[in-house]
């Protein structure tokens, strides 16, 4: 994995977050989901590297840090709403996760035991609102609850209602809900064409056993599922809601919050069987999380007795710094014979 790493094609103002490693191939087997404690002469990988551009970082760090919050990892939402609302038999068969937020869509295709690709569409529900509000131009906050109370995409209804007018407040104006749910329809169609036309360009439609799962708050518009069937060629589409966690209010049970039950669950170790983070850490499923007390440090130190897993992540972390800190020897080579071309 840190080879695939190192020898990717990386962008200089592109930071590496993830680093997810899809399939191994251990001698001439193909197709090894673990190859720990396997025998072999040689190891191959997979793996599907997610990138951001640093500067979007750096933005999301500041903000988060100047609103008093300390940050552990950053996670793609994508990935963190597949944790949340996949299963094993998803997983295992391969699906599509499309998380229809507020201001983006952004997809993933789970396959195996990782995500092979992901995409993102900056057009979410509020659009449908800007929409709304520009076609029967009332407020934003009124087209809002338009599109919460009467947003319906199984069939228009012929019914009135009256909304305020911008710039007119005092005066109502009369509205069919034809209207409504035609601007509605249309921004929703679209959308969907375009996520269809990312997974066609994936390549990975044929591997999508389990289907569609859509997710986010976008999916509690009535109908989006059997238009979303119509749009995906008539695959498996479910709304999906985040796993339940008996610790969190039942108010977060909601497709809206998939993705921040998502980072909960990662936090907590449910994550891909193998993965470098976004502190460049290499984290393995079968790890347990465990705080820095001297109870919780007996407690590791029993589990974790007799197995071999320690002195393998042991030995990759040492592998790790080797490497980076021949990294850093290069780098420091590369400055000095610049200084010497300068200087002679």
């Amino acid at each position: 994995m840190q080879t695939a790493l190192y020898n990717a094609n990386v962008p200089h103002e592109y930071e590496v977050v993830h680093v997810l490693p899809y399939k191994f191939k251990v001698d001439d087997q193909d197709f090894i989901e673990d190859p720990l404690g396997m025998n072999a002469s040689r190891l191959e990988v997979d793996a599907h590297i997610i990138t951001a551009p640093k500067s979007s970082l750096f933005n999301l760090n500041k903000a988060v840090k100047q609103a008093g919050i300390e940050i552990e990892n950053i996670v793609l939402s994508g990935y963190a709403s597949s944790i949340a609302v996949l299963n094993e038999d998803e997983m295992e068969l391969g699906a599509c996760v499309i998380d229809m937020g507020a201001s983006t869509c952004n997809l993933v295709i789970h396959s195996g035991n990782s995500i092979v690709y992901n995409d993102f569409l900056a057009v979410g529900s509020m659009h449908i609102t800007n929409d709304l509000s520009m076609a029967l131009h009332t407020p934003l906050s009124v087209a809002e609850e338009i599109k919460v109370y009467y947003g319906d995409l199984k069939e228009p209804k012929t019914d009135y209602i009256e909304i305020p007018i911008i710039g007119d407040e005092d005066n109502n104006n009369q509205v069919s809900l034809e209207i409504v749910y035609n601007v509605i329809h249309a921004r929703v169609e679209e959308t969907l064409m375009i996520l269809a036309q990312s997974i066609e360009k994936s390549g990975l439609k044929d591997q999508l056993g389990a289907g569609i799962i859509l997710t986010g708050g976008m999916t509690k518009l009535e109908g989006i599922r059997d238009l979303a069937s119509a749009i995906f060629d008539h695959m498996p589409v479910r709304i999906a809601k985040p796993k339940n966690i008996s610790t969190l209010h039942q108010t977060l049970n909601d497709p809206s919050f998939s993705t921040l039950v998502g980072l909960i669950l990662y936090g907590s170790g449910k994550f891909t069987q193998y993965e470098i983070d976004s502190n460049k850490r290499l984290r393995y499923k079968k790890e347990t999380n465990f705080s820095d007390s001297e109870d919780t440090k007996e407690v590791f130190e029993t589990v974790t007795s007799n197995n071999r897993e320690d002195e393998f992540l042991e030995e990759l972390t040492n592998m790790q710094n080797f490497e980076e800190q021949n990294n850093s020897l290069k780098e420091n080579f590369s400055k000095f014979m610049r200084w010497l071309t300068q200087l002679f």
